[in-house]
């Protein structure tokens, strides 16, 4: 329910609720650019990049990041739990103006 604005730009984006994620990491520096961004921002060290397909289910901590089919910006979100048609995420943004709040995707 709150609004986290990370980095003190544009007011509280999706990527900032995934900036503070990062930080909780010792990762901050990795965390760059529009949600879009992070389907191509280098990771760190022992992340790795799960391209989605219909048999994979994410998990409790994964990021969920939507490109430019989405909108110009993308977007990005915490998994929180997933099955097999859905998922539940911590999302900012998400719809517009909205704070942090549990989403459910499918």
């Amino acid at each position: 329910g709150k609004f986290l604005d990370y980095d003190k730009v544009y007011g509280a984006q999706c990527v900032d609720l995934v900036h503070y994620y990062y930080a909780y990491f010792g990762k901050a520096s990795y965390a760059t650019g529009n949600g879009c961004d992070f389907v191509n921002n280098k990771l760190p060290d022992g992340w790795t990049r799960i391209k989605n397909t219909a048999d994979f289910v994410p998990q409790p901590g994964d990021i969920a990041v939507w490109g430019k089919e989405l909108s110009q910006y993308g977007h990005v979100a915490i998994i929180l739990s997933a099955d097999a048609h859905s998922f539940v995420s911590m999302d900012q943004n998400w719809p517009r103006g909205s704070a942090c709040k549990k989403v459910t995707h499918n």
